[in-house]
């Protein structure tokens, strides 16, 4: 099985921090590949890590990780601004004075997304 030979491979490398990034993990839909990952995952050495990026809960053995306490998590919410947050890149980073409403205004249209109030100086007129 290849992926035996990959975790062969890794434990023969230098104890070094590796991390191994699976992007776009959405995709991955066929049984073989889902099956991998996953003796994959249980069969690390502990020096690597894997990362996966993902719109979704992937097909992987969730549960046992978290009980493990092998599983950090950050979904959509965590990449948000709040509304102290926004008012802060927008007035600091930005040079932006927004008022009450107009703040409101903005989390309601960009959902706190970083990048949907950094798009917002092209439309205001700087502070500074």
């Amino acid at each position: 099985m290849l992926v035996e030979k990959l975790i062969h491979a890794l434990q023969e490398l230098p104890k070094e921090k590796l991390i191994f990034v699976f992007d776009d993990f959405h995709h991955i839909r066929q049984k073989e590949i889902l099956e991998s990952i996953d003796f994959l995952i249980r069969y690390l050495p502990v020096n690597v890590f894997l990362v996966v990026s993902t719109r979704e809960d992937p097909n992987i053995p969730l549960p046992v990780l978290r009980a493990k306490d092998e599983l950090v998590e950050l979904h959509q919410n965590d990449f948000r601004l709040n509304e102290r947050e926004s008012l802060q890149l927008l007035q600091e980073t930005e040079g932006i004075a927004v008022g009450p409403e107009d703040l409101m205004r903005l989390m309601e249209n960009t959902e706190g997304w970083i990048t949907g109030l950094h798009r917002m100086n092209s439309f205001c007129e700087p502070t500074r």
